[in-house]
């Protein structure tokens, strides 16, 4: 470390010496105590001083190192940049626009991305990539990429960077190039599944002005639903679909034209005909019935009985009410299907979705238990048919102590007081059989027998026994 604080008027020289020190401190790093103490002694401010000029930032245009020099040093910077103080230092000393810039040279542009992507882990510094011109280096990169399936390594910087906002509205938001229109082109044509994740991760964004932009591309979306066979790649599509919910906008979204057009309905009937269905995209299908669930058109081509979709989907999340994520979203598709006439009357007939509308309003988790208490608040203003139901088991959730008490008292009674009556009954026929045997005994003793030869008169006082 020290003999990288050399000079020499001799560029070429003092270059070979700077290669040699970086690569053997590059095998060094690998070991934990050598890089803590490379670190210690301020290597990276030191590799900044080589290929940045510190009190500025900016690459130094008079004596700029060779290329060989920058791969060393950007080879040395990205085993130190797993340290999170190495990270820090980084985005201190003004070594990141360096380290973005040499994404645009092909022999440094590897191990740049490696590096960048080790810092995108931290939210904070994410932040400062994203006011680099980093997103649309990253964005050409992955639409001009010659291969079929982008680089993983590509891929999952850009996954990192759409997760920041200021990331999202330089990917979707930029005019000049309209990145999403590519980036959704080269989807469709290559149904490369991190493309579509990413896809997936700028249609989180709540701005009004984004879920816009992501209008005119439903129709892309839901025509590739059809036409993958990875469930990877389907559970991503389905994902952004569910995301791009337009309530509060001005925009109006026909969604019963998009369940009639694309056959949605069938199409969820049937992958949900698996029993052994992925979680994932289970939730998917949910959120999209939630999503789409706005307007009575909709509702009603959801639970129509010759399709029995609602049927079996119901049969899924009933089972999967311990999942709190499917818990929450399939409480808030039942809220937004009571809400419609056509959509109401059929939860109302369903006991398996009153059932479980109750187990939910008892919930851990406080927003399903406020939407599970909305359905019930429904269902008891409008479901005539289940609202006897609902009033019993809320009597029963409001009054648990007592009932338990109660029940716990028929339990007892049937354990003691039962075996009793049931020993009193043994004895009460023990005790009658005894008494007809001992009665039966003394009609043998005191019985008298007429013989057809006794003309005993005088015996008129005798007690005859006459058998019955």
């Amino acid at each position: 470390v020290k003999t990288l604080h050399r000079e020499n008027i001799f560029r070429t020289w003092l270059d070979e010496l700077f290669i040699l020190l970086l690569t053997f401190a590059k095998k060094l790093s690998l070991f934990v105590e050598n890089k803590n103490k490379m670190v210690e002694m301020g290597i990276v401010p030191l590799l900044s001083k080589i290929v940045v000029d510190g009190s500025h930032g900016t690459p130094r245009d008079d004596a700029l190192p060779r290329t060989d020099v920058q791969l060393s040093v950007i080879r040395l910077l990205f085993n130190l940049s797993f340290d999170i103080t190495v990270k820090q230092q980084i985005c201190e000393s003004g070594f990141l626009a360096w380290v973005v810039q040499c994404m645009a040279v092909p022999t440094l542009q590897q191990f740049a991305i490696q590096c960048l992507y080790n810092l995108s882990v931290i939210d904070e510094y994410k932040s400062q990539i994203c006011y680099t011109h980093a997103i649309p280096m990253v964005m050409e990169m992955i639409i001009e990429f010659e291969e079929g399936l982008v680089a993983p390594e590509i891929m999952a910087l850009a996954l990192n960077l759409s997760t920041c906002q200021r990331g999202v509205e330089l990917i979707v938001c930029d005019t000049e190039h309209d990145y999403l229109s590519s980036l959704i082109k080269r989807v469709h044509r290559t149904l490369d599944p991190l493309l579509m994740k990413l896809i997936a991760n700028l249609s989180c964004c709540q701005v009004e002005t984004i879920k816009l932009k992501f209008k005119r591309h439903l129709h892309e979306l839901l025509g590739m639903t059809k036409i993958c066979e990875s469930q990877e790649f389907l559970v991503e599509v389905l994902g952004t679909i569910a995301n791009l919910s337009y309530q509060g906008t001005t925009e109006i979204v026909a969604y019963h034209e998009l369940i009639s057009q694309y056959n949605l309905v069938e199409f969820f009937t049937k992958l949900l005909s698996h029993t052994l269905i992925e979680d994932d995209l289970l939730l998917c299908i949910i959120m999209i019935v939630g999503c789409f669930a706005v307007t009575p058109k909709a509702c009603a081509l959801f639970v129509e009985t010759r399709c029995r979709f609602m049927t079996v989907l119901m049969q899924h999340v009933h089972h999967k009410l311990h999942d709190e994520e499917i818990a929450l979203q399939s409480i808030y598709m039942i809220l937004r299907l009571l809400l419609h006439d056509a959509s109401r009357t059929y939860i109302c007939s369903q006991i398996k979705c009153v059932h479980a509308i109750h187990i939910l309003a008892s919930d851990r988790n406080v927003q399903i238990r406020r939407f599970a208490q909305l359905c019930i608040d429904v269902l008891l203003d409008f479901g005539s048919e289940c609202a006897q139901i609902i009033k019993q088991e809320k009597f029963e959730q409001h009054n648990r102590e007592w009932v338990d008490f109660i029940e716990s008292l028929s339990a007892d009674q049937e354990t003691h007081v039962s075996p009793l009556l049931h020993r009193m009954k043994i004895d009460n026929e023990n005790e009658t059989s005894q008494t007809s045997e001992y009665l039966n005994d003394m009609q043998w003793e005191n019985m008298h027998l007429i013989t057809a030869f006794s003309d005993d008169d005088d015996d008129d006082d005798t007690d005859l026994v006459a058998f019955e």
